[in-house]
């Protein structure tokens, strides 16, 4: 053993003259290797000291060694393979007699167990359903059996479940859960200095070295702008921040004091979110750069802040709410595909920090439980929005979770440290907007899952899945109008244009829930390309596919798509809604012009309906935004104009 080892030591430590003027001799007959910034970047590397790169953005240039060094991972001894196996089957006879214990109700614990597992196991099992718990230790016991455990620090938080391995290896887990938690947060000393310049490029969220970010922040005066920005124009919307605790950490920042990698990612999310709800000419009023410019700049900051805060292995709250700002952002982008994956993304590491069970399984103070619903819901929300875009099934109504739905209170109500229970408001509030949406999206989550979102028992993922019939479905929808009506605007003012336009989009995806019921076009018939007018066969109509619907139904259909394009069209053109025309545009209906465009195909010109149609569609097009043009949607809806237009000048 000692001779082998002697050898290999010689063999990557010559000595001797003689040696080591070989050692040197065949480090530089070795190809040199590129050096470690230009191979995590991938770009070509001049193999100089420093390089070319290196030297351009000012970054350490770091060469491999040239020797390639082999690890061997260490022998597992005997001893301690048996002692894991020991370990192992104590634990398996454990929860065996834990098992049997639970079935039969005998109050007899075993004595391999320590003595406060056989008091445990001497006493009646406990379910919610108990008329009273025999202690608070009791109540937890219960849930954390149940639910799992999750840890707390200083805003990171760790969920561990109750599967085998998290219980198996307790002691382990939660040590290493421990070292993860009181990792400080400022712990920045391998940053690299900020690059000078850069392409736009970023390897987000695959992750690259991390870059100090302070000379990016904008000045005190532009941050008053992008925060109320935020405030009025995007926060209603996405109601994930607290805002009187966001107010402290933007002081914080105008006075450049020192912020965690979070804190940071939080920080540029709402500069990022800020600026995409900004018109043109407004940005180059207030913040003096070409809107263009300055959103290239702030996405590769927002999405380097994110990787500096180690969002693939993150256990704070922070970084998340960033996230899911950034998340809620570039489906604006028409990056449709890249955000479902992200959302995707988002909710495992959301569930990773226990956010699919309610705060209130855990015992947290209600503040810390309100702040989690939010998140939650609001994640569950943009990935069934990411999944209607692409045309795919949300994942995030197959996930077993119980996480009540925040309440409407304002942010006032919401104290940080305080154990008084929130009381959910009936009138309109701060976080009303964003509950309208989110009530939606429970309506289609029990459409599509026939799974209930309001029940109270424990769990509730367990319930009995139903498949609705139609007339039910159509029942969940006007239940879903009449609970948003008597919640949210028992108070109604339309002079408020906030509560105006939530009020408008209301309507307007009630009238599409229904539509969508009975959704008339199949893939295909807005995928073909349409034959040229002055082709052979255009002599005849040439009509999109749809499914066999009664004429009757048909008609109602159409209608219902045309009233549908008229409420989207008549928020696109309110100058009251101006500060909200980037949202509105989110909303755009593609589906029902679709098949709007698909019935003008065919109909013939003159009656009502189809004056109408032909009024509303031109409307419409007026309204397109140059994204709209020129996205793979609007392709096919110019398309489907196109057709339309020829069958009606055909019949002219």
């Amino acid at each position: 053993m000692s001779g082998s080892s002697s050898r290999s030591k010689k063999i990557l430590h010559p000595r001797g003259p003689e040696a080591d003027a070989e050692y040197s001799l065949a480090i530089k007959e070795r190809s040199p290797k590129a050096c470690i910034a230009c191979r995590t970047r991938k770009v070509k590397c001049d193999k100089q000291s420093p390089c070319g790169n290196c030297a351009k953005t000012r970054l350490e240039c770091i060469f491999p060694s040239p020797i390639r060094t082999c690890y061997r991972p260490k022998r597992t001894h005997w001893t301690e393979l048996m002692g894991f196996h020991q370990i192992v089957e104590d634990l398996t006879k454990a929860l065996d007699a834990e098992r049997s214990h639970s079935l039969s109700g005998s109050r007899t614990g075993r004595s391999s167990l320590d003595e406060s597992s056989r008091r445990e196991s001497s006493q009646d099992v406990i379910t919610p359903e108990s008329e009273a718990w025999a202690s608070e230790s009791d109540r937890v016991r219960y849930f954390e059996t149940r639910v799992g455990r999750l840890l707390r620090s200083e805003g990171r938080s760790r969920y561990l479940s109750t599967s085998f391995w998290d219980t198996a290896n307790e002691d382990l887990t939660v040590q290493q859960a421990d070292d993860v938690l009181i990792k400080s947060d400022t712990e920045m000393a391998d940053a690299q200095d900020p690059p000078r310049s850069f392409d736009g490029t970023s390897k987000f969220p695959l992750g690259s070295s991390k870059v100090d970010l302070q000379y990016f922040h904008p000045s005190p005066e532009q941050i008053d702008v992008h925060w109320d920005t935020y405030v009025g124009h995007f926060d209603p919307l996405v109601k994930v921040l607290h805002l009187p605790t966001m107010e402290q950490l933007v002081t914080a920042v105008k006075l450049r004091q020192s912020l965690s990698p979070p804190n940071e990612a939080l920080m540029f999310a709402v500069y990022w979110v800020s600026l995409i709800s900004m018109p043109e000419h407004v940005v180059q009023r207030v913040l003096h750069h070409e809107k263009a410019t300055l959103m290239t700049n702030y996405r590769w900051a927002v999405e380097q802040a994110l990787l500096n805060a180690e969002l693939d292995n993150t256990q704070d709250l922070a970084t998340l709410q960033a996230f899911v700002l950034y998340l809620a952002s570039i489906r604006r982008l028409d990056e449709t595909k890249r955000a479902g994956n992200l959302a995707g993304m988002a909710l495992r590491i959301a569930q990773s920090q226990g956010l699919h069970h309610d705060g209130t399984r855990f015992m947290l103070p209600p503040f810390e439980t309100e702040q989690r619903r939010r998140l939650w819901w609001q994640l569950c929300y943009l990935d069934q929005r990411a999944s209607e875009d692409y045309g795919a099934e949300s994942s995030a109504w197959d996930l077993a979770f119980d996480t009540e739905p925040p309440s409407n209170v304002n942010d006032e109500d919401l104290i940080p440290g305080s154990t008084r229970p929130v009381e959910s408001k009936r009138v309109w509030t701060d976080s009303s907007f964003c509950l309208v949406r989110l009530e939606f999206a429970r309506m289609n989550r029990m459409i599509r899952t026939g799974l209930a979102t309001d029940r109270k028992d424990l769990p509730v993922f367990l319930s009995k899945r139903h498949s609705f019939t139609l007339a039910e479905k159509e029942q969940l929808i006007s239940r879903c109008h009449h609970d948003i009506h008597t919640r949210y605007f028992t108070n109604y003012d339309p002079s408020d244009p906030l509560q105006y336009l939530a009020r408008s989009i209301t309507d307007m995806l009630i009238a599409k829930s229904r539509f969508m019921l009975r959704n008339p076009l199949r893939p295909s018939s807005i995928v073909r390309s349409p034959s040229p007018v002055n082709s052979p066969s255009s002599h005849r109509p040439s009509q999109p596919a749809t499914t066999q619907l009664p004429p009757d139904a048909k008609d109602r259909q159409f209608s219902l798509a045309i009233s549908i394009l008229e409420l989207s069209t008549q928020l696109e053109s309110d100058p009251r809604l101006n500060e909200w025309r980037w949202l509105i545009y989110s909303y755009f209906q593609y589906l029902p012009l679709a098949f709007i465009l698909t019935e003008l195909c065919v109909r013939l010109p003159g009656t009502p309906d189809v004056d109408r149609a032909w009024h509303t569609v031109a409307a419409s097009v007026d309204n397109w935004t140059d994204d709209i043009r020129s996205s793979q949607n609007g392709i096919i809806l110019q398309r489907l104009l196109a057709r339309a237009q020829a069958t009606r000048a055909r019949w002219q």
